[in-house]
């Protein structure tokens, strides 16, 4: 079996959502799975390596230059494959799917669907490439129809297929971003209090983290909206924003006592994650953005975290309230929100670990590949 990415680095996301799912696959059904890369021509060497270091078994590939040749990198994977049996292959994202479509050694093609991706160009991409933003939502439709297994991250995702693509599939699994597997489980009441200290939070002080990007699309102004109010309106709310340097700039030259900026080391995200309270997640209103169930969800429910969110995550927002483990961002009042007790969040965090661990998504993954 292989598993193909194209154009995207070996980081935070691939670790849970392509290398994991490999060892997962290896483990869970006693296959060999061969993780193929195809990845830009600058810093060929160095990121072919980060790949190798990341999964064992690894071919990284160089792809042809510009974004609108992808297409002709089908030349390159059927070369690779060109002494092989046919097999199966899990293609990540619509171009990697199109690619595994047409390659003469695939009798089976599992689309590992992460995105909206035609409405995610023409809503944001568009300037990236003209070209390809004319012909994505076919592609797109393309891919949908012609896979012969599908994975979509959110049922909101399923039915942007059948409004949005006019696909009618029926053969499909919905598995939402899972954690890694490296991650451990448990909570330390007294490291979670080390880590506050260092971080200058005291013990009746409400501790709201954001992770990961700030784009714009991601949510940012929102951020800074709600997050405002939240600061203005209560004293004894702090802000930890585990980005790079900049984001926190607007917040942080109001409240600069309040807000915390750390960029820290993936190893080390879950621990001050853990130190939160709660942690915050806004998107735009967007068709591509309501069908995303993003990793760094699952990992604040791992990490204990009340979540509060905007009404349009995935399928999360409607969870968030079914489950109580979450606020909708529209309904809270900053000036009465409490810092909640340890033993919530030792309930959260076992609600994320029934709902995001890939030992869960066994029989799904087993009907996606045809097992």
């Amino acid at each position: 079996m292989y598993f193909l990415t194209i154009n995207e680095a070996p980081e935070g996301v691939l670790k849970s959502q392509a290398f994991d799912v490999c060892r997962f696959l290896e483990k869970e059904f006693k296959i060999k799975v061969t993780l193929i890369a195809l990845i830009s021509v600058r810093n060929f060497f160095n990121t072919r390596k980060e790949f190798k270091k990341n999964y064992h078994n690894t071919i990284v590939l160089p792809s042809f230059p510009g974004i609108n040749n992808w297409k002709k990198n089908l030349i390159t994977l059927n070369c690779i494959l060109f002494l092989k049996k046919k097999q199966t292959i899990i293609a990540r994202g619509v171009f990697a799917s199109w690619l595994a479509l047409y390659c003469k050694k695939v009798n089976w093609v599992a689309f590992d669907g992460r995105a909206a991706y035609a409405a995610e160009w023409l809503e944001y991409f568009q300037d990236n490439s003209q070209l390809i933003s004319s012909y994505i939502k076919e592609t797109e439709k393309e891919v949908v129809d012609k896979a012969n297994g599908r994975l979509a991250v959110s049922q909101k995702l399923v039915d942007y297929w059948h409004t949005y693509l006019g696909s009618t599939p029926s053969n499909y699994v919905v598995i939402p971003c899972t954690l890694n597997s490296a991650i451990d489980s448990s909570i330390d009441k007294e490291k979670i209090k080390t880590l506050r200290e260092k971080l200058g939070v005291k013990e009746n002080e409400i501790l709201i983290v954001t992770s990961g990007s700030t784009y714009a699309w991601h949510g940012i102004k929102l951020l800074y909206t709600y997050l405002g109010d939240a600061l203005s309106g209560n004293e004894n709310i702090k802000l930890l924003m585990l980005s790079k340097p900049g984001a926190e700039k607007p917040l942080k030259d109001k409240y600069p006592d309040r807000v915390i900026q750390q960029w820290v080391e993936y190893s080390s995200v879950m621990d001050y994650l853990r130190a939160a309270d709660y942690a915050f997640f806004a998107q735009e209103d967007s068709i591509s953005n309501v069908t995303r169930t993003p990793v760094r969800f699952a990992e604040y429910m791992a990490a204990g975290l009340t979540a509060l969110v905007s009404n349009n995550v995935g399928d999360y927002s409607e969870m968030v309230v079914a489950k109580n483990c979450g606020i909708i961002l529209d309904h809270i009042n900053w000036e009465t929100i409490q810092r909640p007790p340890f033993e919530e969040k030792l309930r959260i965090r076992d609600i994320g670990e029934s709902l995001f661990r890939k030992e869960v998504y066994t029989e799904q993954y087993k009907k996606l590949l045809n097992l």
